[in-house]
């Protein structure tokens, strides 16, 4: 069922999700209640400024609609995220309608076509905990653009298999988990491991493969041992209206450890992550196989009240086709919260390099993103980054070759509204396509002004918007044009 909006030059199609999602949103304006005076169940939730999140009210209390934010997003029912159907089953969904224009962002060319769109992602998710020792959870994905320029119209597209798997948990009262099928990874802050399909963008991140856990309850350690498949489409499962889109330019599998370890937390908070990863990428041509070894570790936590640090480093070795291939990356943030001051303020500054190609030598030097593609303090980057991949040209997102300063800074402006701004200072490590289309002399790539707000209405509505604006330096040749970055999304959680 279909609903067609016309504008002019153009017909966007919408999901019957995302109109149902519009008319609960209307709804919740149309019919939102007060709490009662003197219900103390029904009163509202506390809140944690840090992270904009409302405290978990109970099943039975109404959310607080006094204000005007919250008479016009109110849940008068208070849905809760997980719903038990006959004590078994819980299920919930969320709708994320984003608009993204991006303009000059590949080219740095203003008589380029920029990007104009909409991105319309309906998930809908089901668990299961048939026993206390296993867990069973499914999630179907759809995701449609609707284009004001640059292309036609997009159809509904496709319904995949998002996430899939079962959960063993300490069978037997053994201290070992075990998860296996379709899954979503994510360790530290994505450094590494954080995107399974970098060509569908945010629409799904998982990875295909098991997960195997040694829990050291006695040193507060866990170990997870990782057999990971990545495939250049989704081939592995049942698709309703398949378009069979790209997910990866190589077929990848990914084997390692992953070791995570709260021993030192009673020392500050710190938290001690060291891993080690094997990537076998079967790439279209013999130039492009590339068998590499990644080995490094994260250390976060306090050093001091209201001072915090996260750090991560890590080396690379193996080959690309039959050249030697090595990198190295590493990144290092200071956060610090100002006490006892209005709007709660975070200092924030830190530093992040990769490793780039030395044009002058026979092996490749550049820093190879393992999975996290897709892992960035910006987005606008994205775009220009693909251009460099070694002896391929385009691949988007290919996190390499560059150090980046930064400083920034947070403050809760209310308790719902969240305000992020940073400045960042980007620079390649190597010159490596020096007198190429595109690409100049010098070694700066440019300054990045980012600027976000982020609204927690409710605990099912949220929204944020992201600016940022890119000035390219010596690095993209002697007259750029600048590049513009802009979204704004709203989502919706039941």
């Amino acid at each position: 069922m279909l609903y067609m909006l016309t504008l002019p030059d153009k017909k966007l199609t919408l999901s019957l999700s995302s109109i149902l999602v519009l008319v609960l949103f209307i709804a919740s304006s149309v019919f939102a209640q007060t709490p009662k005076a003197g219900n103390k169940k029904n009163a509202a939730p506390a809140v944690v400024k840090e992270e904009i999140k409302t405290a978990p009210a109970s099943d039975d209390s109404v959310a607080d609609c006094s204000t005007l934010l919250g008479a016009l997003l109110c849940n008068p029912y208070n849905l809760p995220k997980k719903k038990p159907i006959a004590g078994l089953v819980k299920w919930g969904f969320d709708e994320r309608i984003r608009q993204e224009y991006w303009k000059n962002t590949g080219s740095l060319n203003k008589n380029a076509n920029n990007s104009n769109y909409m991105r319309f992602r309906t998930r809908l998710w089901f668990e299961a905990d048939p026993w206390q020792w296993l867990n069973l959870y499914v999630r179907f994905t759809n995701e449609f653009r609707a284009w004001f320029s640059s292309h036609a119209a997009s159809d509904l597209d496709e319904v995949v298999f998002d996430n899939i798997y079962f959960k063993i948990k300490r069978p037997f009262g053994l201290p070992i988990t075990a998860q296996m099928g379709r899954m979503d990874l994510k360790y530290g802050d994505g450094f590494v491991i954080m995107e399974g399909n970098p060509l569908d963008g945010s629409r799904t991140r998982y990875v295909d493969g098991i997960k195997g856990t040694l829990h050291l309850d006695d040193f507060k350690t866990d170990i997870d041992a990782l057999v990971l498949d990545l495939n250049r489409t989704d081939n592995k499962f049942f698709k309703f209206n398949p378009s069979d889109k790209n997910l990866n330019e190589d077929q990848v599998r990914l084997y390692g450890y992953y070791l995570t370890s709260k021993l030192l937390s009673e020392f500050n908070d710190l938290k001690i992550e060291q891993y080690y990863l094997y990537k076998d990428s079967n790439g279209r041509t013999d130039a492009l196989q590339l068998k590499l070894s990644t080995f490094g570790g994260r250390v976060s936590g306090k050093i001091i009240d209201n001072l915090t640090i996260a750090g991560e480093i890590a080396g690379q070795f193996g080959k690309q086709g039959a050249v030697n291939r090595e990198g190295l990356g590493g990144k290092l943030e200071l956060r610090y919260a100002i006490p006892d001051f209005i709007f709660s303020p975070v200092i924030k500054t830190g530093y992040m390099g990769l490793s780039g190609d030395d044009p002058d030598t026979q092996r490749i030097e550049a820093w190879d993103p393992v999975l996290s593609r897709w892992f960035s303090p910006n987005v606008l980057m994205w775009s220009l980054l693909s251009r460099e991949y070694p002896n391929s040209g385009n691949r988007p997102a290919y996190w390499s070759n560059l150090h980046m300063y930064h400083v920034g800074m947070e403050a809760c402006l209310f308790p719902w509204w969240k305000f992020l701004m940073d400045y960042q200072s980007f620079w390649c490590d190597e010159n490596t396509f020096k007198g190429s289309t595109g690409f100049g002399n010098g070694n700066k790539r440019g300054d990045l002004i980012q600027i976000i707000n982020k609204i927690k209405f409710n605990k099912n509505w949220s929204s944020d918007c992201v600016v940022e604006t890119f000035s390219p330096g010596g690095y993209y040749g002697n007259s750029p044009d600048s590049a513009v970055y802009f979204r704004w999304q709203i989502v919706f959680q039941y």
